[in-house]
């Protein structure tokens, strides 16, 4: 690697050797150093060193050998090489020395000053040589490519001006001698490019007669004007064929001996012009087709203005507004649209879009493409196809999809919801059985129970919402559901917030989804918290009944005159009127963002009108709002009993076969079984049970089974038994399962089926009704 003031010490005395290096250091010089002829010149070529300081005596060879070895070597002949020598041999080895190629010659002793003063020179000498040397190499490559780049300038205009189809030409101005032109003159002319040469308007022969007079106007007005020109014209080729030629004409800047001079290039241009032919006719073709097609079009120039609107687009807008703006003719905008797809649309895309009219909630797809004219300029055309009922038509396949998907997903859920609910249930429902009625014990499990219910409850209203089918409707008393919403609230509810209740506990049932009105209740009441929330309200709930007539509301439209009226009243900020025409629309909120979707009121209201009922709000900035909720009232009222009497349920002293791969909900199943007085083996394993009831099929007089279990389900637990002991009855219980649908149970031989969560009492009913039927049927 090439170093900076690099000196280079060759001296076989240590003494000496260190000396020298340590002025030359102190110098500021960077010092390397041999201590013999061979290693010198290896340290040499390795470094190449700016100053070589090279005793001539040295142990190996001398340096006068080693300045020849330098000096004669192809990258080294360019070192400064200065012999050192002592006063008695300094004149003959001066002389040796500067014959064998050495730059310099030092004579020792020397001072200290005198021999820093010469390295100094000589560095300043070797750096002035190095700059020159640098400048000469630098001017002869810069001759070089200069000579090289006129070599290839030369050779690329012959070779473009000679492959090029066009005809290039160059003439003195005013066309009285041709200075060159291309060869291609003479295969598009026809004519002897030697002739043009000699006379050189010999090439206007070929002229168009009726083309002559325009063309040498051009050409005049050139010459009056010295600027630029473009013009068309015809040739006739000598087999009487008609070729266009484009020409385009220009001054050159600098004189030829002092004359001026033009240049100009011929293009044939005769398939441009058939295509021009062809595309006015397709034009035309299209315009016809346009004017005959049931789509809306137009098209657009550059700056937005319609060129052309066809019959269709006419009768939609009601007017021909050609020449208008588009976004001002079309959409009554004065701006451009901001679903605009004209600018992508110039540059050379071609795009589909949806737009939905409004208005008339039409919706068309329109295709937009680039018209390219033959003059260079673009316009876009837009055609408007109507798929409304296409969209309407995807909608309804989408819906059936979804719901289809939410369907299978809604039975998993179901299946392992159920599962998790059966023993909250039914372990609620025993203790409660083997409580006092009043006690802590009982109405902490009554609500466990109850929350287990309507957990269950909730499970059948996905399933029935996955299947687009109605909610079912059962006779329901909504001071119960009621009493229940507000423990749940108060222990969510700060205690700050005041909740003040008057129910008519006696308030007759209503026909409605329980699980339904209990969201209705949680979402008013959760408006009412988030209205309250930030300073010590008050919450009001009441309940009564009450009638139109007592009410005189005009306004409600409902088909009986008595309801139930459940209202809930806020001491919160309350809304303007603006806001009370929105807060039933679907995702409105005017909640801070994570404290609401816009969902709660919207799904209350539906679920009211759902039940025949009406929901309406009455509210006054600063006053607080209150959300008042009719529902009709039965005609004929009905008693409910939460849970079934279990004093009533049937009992036995069968020996029954428990199978369920959850093992608290076999042991929930078996210990209300054993309460029913029934023997119970219990089995959580499928393959154990089959094992255990092909060993004594005889001893067991029932077989209760889940469905979902692994490795084989109840239902081919079922055949196996059936295989064994045709006569043996076997109810199956599940969450959710559809292996069992359309009868298929029936067929393979099951007798009943339970649906998990169930009562005791229902347990108890279906095990007696299929054990009486079988002895029955022995």
């Amino acid at each position: 690697m090439k170093e900076d003031n690099l000196i280079l010490i060759v001296d076989d005395d240590p003494q000496v050797l260190f000396a020298t290096v340590r002025i030359l250091k102190k110098a500021g010089y960077t010092v390397i150093t041999a201590s013999s002829g061979y290693e010198g010149l290896q340290t040499a070529r390795e470094r190449m060193p700016d100053l070589l300081l090279l005793d001539v005596m040295l142990p190996d060879i001398d340096g006068i050998e080693v300045c020849k070895h330098l000096k004669g070597g192809e990258m080294t002949s360019h070192l400064f090489v200065c012999l050192l020598s002592g006063l008695r041999r300094a004149s003959e080895e001066q002389a040796l020395g500067l014959e064998s190629g050495a730059d310099d010659y030092i004579a020792r002793p020397i001072e200290n000053r005198e021999l820093l003063a010469r390295v100094q020179a000589m560095l300043r000498l070797i750096n002035a040589e190095k700059e020159l040397y640098d400048n000469r190499k630098q001017l002869k490559r810069l001759v070089e490519e200069r000579t090289a780049q006129l070599f290839i300038n030369e050779a690329q205009f012959r070779l473009l001006t000679e492959s090029i189809k066009d005809v290039f030409w160059m003439s003195t101005y005013g066309l009285e001698e041709i200075v060159y032109i291309s060869p291609s003159y003479q295969r598009l002319w026809e004519r002897d490019i030697e002739l043009v040469y000699k006379e050189s308007t010999s090439f206007l022969e070929a002229l168009h007669p009726d083309d002559m007079d325009a063309y040498l106007d051009v050409i005049a007005s050139y010459h009056a004007k010295g600027k630029a020109y473009a013009c068309e014209y015809r040739i006739i080729k000598k087999d009487g064929e008609i070729r266009w030629i484009s020409e385009r004409g220009y001054p050159v800047e600098e004189p030829l001996e002092g004359q001026l001079l033009m240049s100009g290039i011929c293009t044939d241009i005769s398939e441009q012009k058939r295509i021009e032919i062809a595309l006015r006719e397709s034009e035309e073709k299209y315009r016809s087709m346009m004017e005959s097609m049931d789509d809306a079009a137009y098209i657009c120039s550059a700056d937005y203005r319609i060129e052309y609107m066809n019959s269709a687009m006419i009768e939609k807008i009601g007017r021909d507004a050609t020449g208008e703006q588009c976004h001002t003719a079309i959409f009554g905008r004065q701006e451009q649209c901001p679903w605009c797809q004209h600018e992508k649309v110039m540059r050379g895309e071609t795009l589909k879009t949806e737009f939905e009219e409004p208005g008339t909630g039409n919706v068309y797809s329109i295709s937009h493409s680039p018209i390219f004219h033959t003059n260079g300029t673009i316009s876009t055309l837009s055609l408007y196809h109507d798929i409304t009922e296409t969209k309407k038509l995807e909608a309804r396949i989408q819906q059936a999809q979804k719901m289809e998907s939410i369907g299978s997903l809604a039975g998993g859920i179901a299946h392992d919801f159920n599962n998790i609910l059966c023993p909250i249930i039914g372990m609620s429902e025993l203790l409660m059985l083997n409580s006092p009625h009043g006690s802590q014990v009982y109405e902490d499990a009554q609500m466990i129970f109850n929350a287990g219910k309507r957990g269950g409850d909730l499970v059948k209203q996905i399933l029935s919402f996955s299947r687009q089918s109605k909610h079912t409707f059962i006779p329901v008393y909504i001071q119960q559901i009621l009493k229940e919403v507000l423990k749940l609230s108060r222990s969510s509810i700060p205690t700050y917030i005041e909740i003040e209740q008057d129910i008519q506990t006696d308030c007759s049932s209503v026909l409605a989804n329980p699980t339904q009105i209990h969201q209705v209740i949680m979402n008013i009441m959760t408006n009412a918290y988030h209205a309250v929330e930030s300073s010590s309200g008050k919450i009001i709930v009441t309940l009564h009944e009450t009638s139109l007539a007592s009410d005189a509301l005009q306004d409600i439209a409902l088909s009986v005159d008595r309801y139930a009226l459940l209202s809930i009243t806020d001491s919160g900020h309350g809304m303007p009127a603006d806001l009370m025409d929105k807060i039933f629309d679907p995702y409105f909120t005017t909640k801070e963002q994570g404290k609401g979707t816009g969902l709660g009121l919207a799904v209350a209201y539906g679920i009211i009108k759902e039940h025949k009922g009406e929901i309406q709000v009455c509210s006054e900035v600063g006053k607080g709002s209150t959300f008042n909720v009719y529902i009709p009232l039965m005609e004929k009222q009905v008693v409910s009993n939460t849970i079934g009497d279990s004093a009533l349920s049937p009992t036995g002293k069968e020996h029954i076969l428990l199978v369920d791969d959850e093992e608290p909900i076999a042991l929930l199943e078996k210990k209300m079984l054993e309460q029913l007085g029934y023997q119970v083996t219990m089995h959580i394993h499928s393959s154990e049970a089959l094992e255990a009831f092909r060993a004594e099929p005889d001893v067991f007089d029932l077989v209760i089974s889940d469905m979902a279990m692994p490795s084989m389900t109840g239902d081919q637990l079922a055949m196996e038994l059936l295989a064994i002991r045709h006569d043996i009855p076997i109810i199956i219980s599940s969450g959710f399962s559809e292996r069992l649908d359309n009868g298929r149970g029936a067929k393979i031989g099951i007798k009943d089926f339970l649906e998990k969560p169930f009562l005791k009492s229902k347990l108890a009913k279906t095990v007696r009704k299929v054990l009486d039927a079988a002895k029955f049927e022995n």
